[in-house]
């Protein structure tokens, strides 16, 4: 009975892994893609402009793969210790700084990637960028709650 409750819930943990991972894609290829687009026809971005912004943005969802899979698992963790009788407090606690510290990194990483994409664009298109609002449906640079989008934007300034 054991073995079937285990191979039921790793079954359940199997599914939910690579169920995210297509939810991570909104429409035209995710929400990157998206970002771009209404960035290159508000900010009248040039092609070597885009193709530069994409290939730092490229770059850092490479190189954080790792830490946000990292993220991902303490994430799994931490809520299986809080549903987990036995745990005790000091555990969880230890839990939560482990995926604060990681969650920190990351936002390193995109405050780094931020200032590289800033870099690429001209005083005018900063200036635009200051005042890029939205569009409806849309969060802070990205689709879902407002300040939760991704790469530059009125939410990392």
């Amino acid at each position: 009975m054991k073995r079937k409750k285990l191979m039921i819930g790793i079954m359940v943990l199997m599914f939910l892994a690579l169920t995210t991972t297509v939810f991570a894609f909104g429409p035209r290829g995710g929400r990157d893609y998206g970002d771009l687009c209404r960035m290159q026809t508000e900010l009248n971005l040039t092609k070597e402009q885009s193709e530069r912004l994409w290939q730092i943005r490229e770059r850092y969802n490479t190189d954080t793969e790792k830490l946000r899979y990292e993220i991902f698992q303490k994430g799994l963790e931490l809520k299986s210790l809080y549903g987990d009788p036995k745990a005790d407090k000091t555990t969880i606690l230890n839990k939560q700084k482990e995926l604060n510290a990681l969650k920190l990194k990351l936002q390193d990483r995109r405050a780094q990637m931020r200032v590289e994409q800033r870099e690429v664009l001209t005083p005018e298109q900063l200036n635009k960028l200051n005042q890029f609002r939205p569009g409806p449906g849309y969060g802070m640079m990205g689709y879902g709650k407002p300040g939760r989008g991704r790469g530059i934007g009125p939410a990392g300034y």
